[in-house]
């Protein structure tokens, strides 16, 4: 932060660096905000100490404690620890990280004050500080930031504010920005992952639902490209959407690849088997049940309602899951599907 300041003697660093350490030693680390009066990061500089929420403490019992409960086959348990009882900021420390994050486009000080902001945002008491000073907007901003580990943190944090039902509703306005940034990022990138466990966070209840159905097609095709948890949250998501029966035509109309069946595959987790075939039990449910108002004019001859429609390529790829997967429940599951279909 002070370039001229490099041919400094060794003599004289050597001061700075040991109060570094001793800073980091109290969990504390120095920040640069510009001066009084100042307007921009030229000129002159103050230094300011921030408590970063988590600091490098074990966790852990000692090594011996360990051993003893291991040998006693006991389910080991973490102790309580200093760190999450001092995991809260207070609104002026809160109030310095939304100045870093204001004052500057340097994404490295944004991924430093990012970091405490996602740690402070699990507990209670840090959530209404973020909404009372007005973090629940920063974080957003930093939904642009170029370092996808920073844009990783903010979708998180914004994941824990919104627990909170005051937050809730707050973070929800944002869930555009975010479904469209999600569908673009890498495929089973860690932004990505952290985009889509927001979606699926704040369209569980059916409440928000309706906001993201411009993005199922998207969704569809993640689910046909993607792996891991990726495609886990893809699942558990839709299968919220398709519980609830005002849903129904925005999944039919969904633009759907022909790829999707592959889902019924023994190469797939149990879990995404039963969430794929709960998922398609649920749609047929109420496509059925309001046949006559679905008609064929209203649908693109690329959606998902022609799977429904002309149910046998399904039936065919279950009939062979049922054969393939040795398992009594995915089995009974799928028999129970193909003879509603």
């Amino acid at each position: 932060c002070f370039p001229d300041n490099e041919n400094r003697s060794q003599g004289k660093s050597r001061p700075k660096a040991q109060a570094n350490m001793s800073a980091e030693s109290r969990g504390t680390y120095s920040s640069v905000v510009p001066g009084a009066g100042m307007g921009s990061w030229a000129g002159a500089m103050i230094w300011t100490e921030i408590n970063f929420p988590y600091q490098n403490e074990s966790c852990l019992p000692p090594e011996d404690e360990l051993r003893k409960q291991i040998r006693a086959g006991e389910k080991i348990q973490p102790w309580a620890c200093r760190c999450k009882r001092e995991a809260n900021m207070d609104p002026r420390e809160f109030e310095k990280l939304i100045c870093m994050i204001e004052m500057t486009e340097d994404p490295s000080i944004h991924e430093v004050a990012n970091n405490a902001l996602f740690n402070s945002s699990v507990y209670p008491c840090s959530q209404e500080v973020v909404r009372n000073v007005g973090g629940i907007s920063i974080i957003e901003s930093l939904l642009n930031n170029p370092y996808p580990s920073v844009r990783q943190r903010a979708l998180n944090a914004l994941n824990n504010i919104s627990v909170a039902a005051e937050n809730h509703r707050e973070v929800k306005t944002y869930i555009n920005r975010v479904c469209e940034d999600t569908i673009t990022y890498p495929v089973n990138s860690s932004v990505q992952v952290a985009g889509l466990r927001l979606i699926k966070h704040l369209t569980i209840t059916s409440e928000y639902q309706h906001m993201v159905t411009n993005y199922i097609s998207e969704f569809l095709r993640l689910l046909t490209v993607g792996s891991g948890e990726t495609k886990d949250h893809i699942l558990e998501m839709l299968l919220n959407f398709s519980k609830n029966p005002s849903m129904t035509k925005d999944l039919l109309i969904a633009n759907a690849p022909t790829s999707l069946i592959n889902i019924f595959s023994k190469k797939e987790t149990k879990e995404n088997i039963l969430n794929a075939l709960s998922l398609f039990e649920n749609i047929n449910y109420h496509f059925k049940k309001r046949a006559k108002v679905f008609t064929q004019d209203q649908f693109s001859k690329n959606s998902l309602y022609f799977l429904f429609q002309r149910p046998k390529v399904c039936a065919k790829k279950l009939r062979v899951l049922a054969a393939e997967y040795n398992d009594p429940e995915v089995k009974e599951k799928v028999e129970l599907l193909i003879s509603k279909l």
